[in-house]
């Protein structure tokens, strides 16, 4: 994985008035001067995540002349693309591009130990010799986290956190957020607090879809989110807090401090299966609370935790086996409650691997397979739960059902395939009277 560098931007090469010259080092020893040829525009700097996109000319030595070209971005005709703190250009040269806004043009001087050292870049750059780079910021892109790459999800880091540790499921979170588009502000929240993984419940009302990316977040970070409708509140909007349907969203958050979890793999076997009886129990009261998305994140990590556990013996491997065979018949039943029906199915098919005569997950298949309009195999499932279980009359109701959609559904094809019988009829007649039976004379 690449490392991300420590760099900080610094503030007085930010902001400055065209032809002035700045010392942008930490320590202000001269190794880094910028000087500014064109001011850029908007409020932004670049920052973690983000992929800058610049034209440069880079010479070698002191002076600014054709003769001491070394590289430049005009050979290939192309834009050069860097991501930002990744490593992939010299030190002094990145701590110059933090300073810059696009449509920005400087010239940056950099000594040799913040460029390219002791050693150079045979055979164009010899060893202890400063560079200069003439250099223009022509777009800086921010991070897509949508999974279709469609820009739906962005994310701008503003101010990048501190440490190395991220959230996890569950751990303690106290986080600021404010949530607006344009000039109009929808809510603004200082320190909501919450356990990482319940923070969309009533009351608490933090976004789930925001949520979701915390596990990423470190502490004291605060970035920019933006968010297409669909990835937001979509069609029902939030009308507690006057977000209507449809609505394009910007978020700015602070993940203000947090507290970690244990992670499953530091727990011993008994600790994970109290964990996982824990999950449980928090997935029922969410369920009961008709809090589907979160219920259903409580019973996805009963089946994570024990889903690939392959240690377990005796009692401890029975215990493991119920749990993951509960995890996925509640996690099915929730599935069915959000309308994400073949979800459904594969943790009732996980679910039959487990314990092939658990009538409740071939009603809960059959189920999602009556919504999919697959009366064939719903019907299938149903008299298997029936089977297994004479008393349950729902599944009787449901093996009537099935019956009477796959004889409407016949019913229904039988009428369209008369009607489009008729209707090539009725074209052959109309073909023969119009032409007088011409077309075959070919």
């Amino acid at each position: 994985m690449t490392s991300v560098f420590r760099l900080e931007r610094h503030p007085a090469g930010c902001d400055m008035e065209v032809g002035e010259s700045v010392d942008i080092t930490p320590d202000q020893d001269g190794g880094v001067i910028k000087r500014l040829i064109k001011k850029g525009a908007g409020d932004d700097y670049p920052n973690t995540g983000d992929t800058v996109y610049f034209n440069y000319i880079g010479y070698t030595g002191e002076t600014v002349a054709d003769e001491f070209i070394f590289d430049t971005s005009e050979r290939d005709g192309h834009l050069f693309k860097h991501e930002v703190l990744k490593g992939q250009v010299i030190r002094g040269f990145e701590m110059g591009i933090l300073t810059m806004k696009v449509g920005e043009r400087a010239i940056l001087y950099i000594k040799s130990s913040y460029a390219f050292g002791p050693k150079g870049q045979l055979p164009k750059i010899p060893p202890n010799i400063s560079v200069i780079f003439d250099t223009e910021i022509i777009r800086v892109e921010c991070q897509d986290l949508s999974e279709k790459e469609d820009l739906s999800i962005l994310k701008k880091v503003l101010i990048r956190g501190k440490g190395h540790g991220t959230p996890n499921f569950g751990g303690e979170i106290c986080a600021d957020i404010k949530c607006y588009y344009g000039d109009t502000v929808y809510y603004d929240k200082k320190g909501v607090q919450f356990l990482l993984g319940e923070g969309s419940t009533d009351g608490t009302d933090f976004p789930m879809f925001v949520e979701d990316l915390l596990i990423c977040w470190k502490c004291e970070e605060i970035a920019r989110l933006y968010f297409a409708s669909h990835q937001a509140y979509g069609k029902k909007g939030f009308p507690k807090y006057n977000i209507p349907p449809d609505q394009n969203l910007h978020f700015i958050v602070k993940l203000v401090k947090f507290e970690q979890n244990s992670d499953f793999w530091e727990m011993d076997n008994p600790e994970k299966l109290e964990k996982c009886d824990s999950f449980k129990q928090k997935g029922n009261m969410y369920f009961q609370k008709e809090e589907y998305p979160i219920a259903a994140k409580f019973y996805e990590m009963m089946v994570e935790y024990v889903e690939h556990e392959y240690c377990m013996e005796g009692e401890e491997e029975q215990h493991r086996a119920q749990i993951f065979l509960n995890g996925n018949l509640n996690l099915a039943q929730t599935y069915l409650k959000m309308e994400k029906f073949i979800e459904a199915i594969e943790c009732c098919d996980k679910a039959i691997k487990s314990d092939p005569n658990n009538p409740k997950a071939y009603y809960r298949r059959g189920m999602a397979q009556l919504s999919c309009m697959d009366h064939e195999n719903a019907l299938k499932d149903f008299q298997k739960t029936y089977e297994l279980e004479p008393e349950n009359k729902a599944a009787l109701r449901k093996i009537d059902e099935c019956r009477r959609a796959e004889i409407e559904c016949k019913r229904k094809q039988r009428e369209n395939d008369r009607r489009m019988m008729s209707g090539l009829g009725q074209n052959q007649n109309n073909g023969a009277t119009s032409d007088g039976g011409s077309s075959m004379s070919d």
